[in-house]
C-alpha cells in the first residue's frame, strides 16, 4: 500500500503545475539561459561580477582543472561548493560547469533562505521528474550571503534525492553559516600562471592595461586577484569589494574585527607588523575572543597571522582597507596612526 501511495504521489508531481510555476514566480529560481552579449563590458577583467552571459560572450579565463574536479564530484553524488576569498574568480568558474554538463536542467537560485524556499525548490525538481538519468540542477551563487542564506536546506533536502544536483560558490568567511560540509565538496579557487596569462591578454585587447607583460604583476599580487588586477589596470574594483566587506562588518556590529583591521592595515603600508600580546594589552579582551576574530579575517584574506605576528596580505589591500574603514569617522585616521604606533 505504501509504494503505491508513493507511486501515485510521483506521478501527482509530474503533473503539479503549481510546483513546477511557484519557484520561478515567486522569484525563488529562474531557468539558467547563456545569452550571448554582443557587446561585452569593457570592465570584465577588471573584475566585474560574472554572469553566464559573460561566460557565452567568451570572456572568461578556462580552468579546466578546477572545472574537472568540480564535474567528478557532481559525477560522485556530491554538492560542490567553490571556495575562496571575495574577487578571486570563485563565480567565474561556477558558471562555467552548467555550460559543460548540458545534460543537467540547471537553474539560477536567487533566494534560499528558509526552510520553506527549499522545500518549492524540492518541488521544482520533482515536478521535472529529477532522476539519475534525467538531473535536475541548483546553482547558487553567492552562498552564505544576501538572499541565499540557507544553502544548509536544501543540502538536506537533496542528500535524499540523487536527482538533485547542487553547485555553489561561497567566501571563505561565509563557510561557518553554511552547515556542515562533511558531505560536500569544496574546491579552492586561487589565482594561478595560467588564469593570470588570459586575464592579462583580455585587458590588452580591450586596452584596459598598459603593462607590456604580466609576470611582474602576477609575482607582486602574492596570488591575490584583486591585486593583481588593480597592478595591470591600477582599476577601483579593489576598493569596491573592500568597501563593501568593511560595510558589511559595520552592519553586522562586528566592532571587534574593524578594530583590528584599521591597525593592521595602517601598520601594513609601511609594512610594519603587530603582535598579539599588543593587541590584548590595547583591546583587554580575552585570548579566545581575539582568536576567533583573527580566525574570520584570516579566512576572508584580509590579514595573516605568523607566529603571533599580525600582520597584512599586500599592501594594496592594506591600503584599500585604510581608506575603508575611515572614509566616514571615527575613526579618524590621525587616531588610528597613534593607536597604531602605541
Amino acid at each position: 500500500r505504501t509504494e503505491l501511495v508513493a507511486a501515485v504521489t510521483a506521478a501527482a508531481e509530474l503533473v503539479d503545475v503549481d510546483a513546477l510555476e511557484a519557484a520561478v514566480r515567486d522569484g525563488l529560481c529562474s531557468a539558467l539561459r547563456y545569452e550571448h552579449d554582443p557587446a561585452p563590458s569593457d570592465s570584465f577583467y577588471e573584475g566585474t561580477a560574472t554572469r553566464p552571459v559573460h561566460v557565452a560572450s567568451g570572456l572568461v579565463v578556462p580552468r579546466p582543472d578546477l572545472a574537472s574536479r568540480v564535474v567528478a564530484a557532481i559525477d560522485a553524488g556530491r554538492p560542490v561548493l567553490l571556495v575562496g576569498p571575495s574577487g578571486v574568480g570563485k563565480s567565474a568558474i561556477g558558471w562555467t560547469i552548467p555550460a559543460a554538463l548540458t545534460g543537467i536542467l540547471w537553474f539560477d537560485v536567487h533566494r534560499l533562505e528558509t526552510p520553506e524556499d527549499a522545500n518549492v525548490l524540492l518541488r521544482l525538481a520533482r515536478a521535472h521528474d529529477a532522476s539519475i538519468e534525467a538531473p535536475v540542477g541548483f546553482v547558487v551563487d553567492g552562498a552564505g550571503t544576501g538572499d541565499r542564506t540557507g544553502w544548509a536546506y536544501l543540502r538536506e533536502l537533496a542528500a535524499g534525492n540523487p536527482g538533485i544536483v547542487l553547485l555553489g560558490t561561497a567566501r571563505n568567511e561565509d563557510l561557518a553559516i553554511l552547515g556542515l560540509l562533511g558531505n560536500v565538496s569544496t574546491v579552492a579557487v586561487e589565482l594561478d600562471e595560467d588564469a593570470a596569462a588570459t586575464i592579462f591578454r583580455g585587458l590588452q585587447r580591450n586596452g584596459s592595461t598598459t603593462v607590456h607583460h604580466w609576470r611582474e604583476a602576477f609575482a607582486n599580487s602574492n596570488g591575490l586577484a584583486l591585486e593583481y588586477t588593480h597592478l595591470l589596470t591600477r582599476g577601483d574594483r579593489i576598493d569596491a569589494v573592500i568597501s563593501e566587506q568593511i560595510r558589511t562588518r559595520l552592519h553586522e556590529h562586528r566592532d571587534d574585527e574593524l578594530d583590528l583591521l584599521a591597525v593592521v592595515a595602517m601598520a601594513d603600508q609601511w609594512s610594519g607588523t603587530v603582535h598579539i600580546d599588543a593587541v590584548l594589552a590595547d583591546t583587554g579582551g580575552s585570548e579566545m575572543d581575539l582568536r576567533r576574530t583573527i580566525e574570520r579575517l584570516v579566512a576572508e584574506h584580509l590579514l595573516a597571522e605568523a607566529d603571533g605576528v599580525l600582520s597584512g596580505l599586500h599592501p594594496v589591500r592594506s591600503r584599500a582597507i585604510t581608506r575603508a574603514i575611515h572614509d566616514t569617522p571615527p575613526p579618524t585616521l590621525t587616531a588610528t596612526f597613534r593607536r597604531t604606533l602605541d
